[in-house]
């Protein structure tokens, strides 16, 4: 009873079974299930079904005889072709558009561990440096004699007076003047 008008109705608004599916949150399975009436739909499924095709729920459940339905024209088969193939399409868009959501997300999550790679690398990169600063510093200051037996720096006895400065007893220059 309902499984042909279903079909029907379904038919002659160009729906397929999996975008019937779509617009009631239920599975192609589902549908295909109804149609055959190997499942029959509940009361809140019918007004569902109905709204979804733009019909009343009567129209649904009605017997009606079954009247040889007419010939379509070339015309018309080429115009219903094309509307399955638009929905075919439509279904394929959306299949794309939900694969190409998923590789964005990993694209993304992608990038993020690339950018925490190279935080990292810099910190490493700055933190060596400045060790290695540290280590030239103290190997110049070894090799030139400027650190006494304790590992302290020593450096020449600078004293001021009133013309300047001297250095190891030697007067240099003028202090600013």
């Amino acid at each position: 009873m309902i499984e042909r008008q279903l079909k029907k109705y379904r038919q002659i608004c160009g729906m397929s079974q999996k975008s019937l599916a779509d617009r009631l949150g239920k599975s192609r399975q589902k549908i295909s299930r109804w149609e055959t009436g190997s499942e029959v739909p509940n009361e809140n499924e019918i007004a569902e079904i109905a709204m979804v095709l733009g019909i009343s729920p009567e129209e649904l459940l009605q017997e009606q005889e079954e009247k040889p339905e007419p010939a379509l024209s070339s015309e018309e088969e080429k115009l219903l072709a094309m509307l399955r193939g638009v929905e075919k399409a439509s279904d394929d868009v959306q299949t794309m558009k939900s694969k190409l959501s998923e590789q964005e997300s990993a694209r993304i999550q992608k990038i993020e561990l690339i950018r925490k790679e190279r935080r990292n690398l810099r910190i490493t990169v700055i933190v060596g440096g400045i060790l290695l600063l540290f280590l030239a510093m103290y190997l110049f200051c070894k090799r030139w004699g400027i650190l006494d037996p304790n590992g302290n720096i020593e450096g020449p006895a600078i004293l001021e007076n009133e013309t300047g400065y001297i250095v190891d007893g030697t007067e240099k220059a003028e202090l600013g003047g």
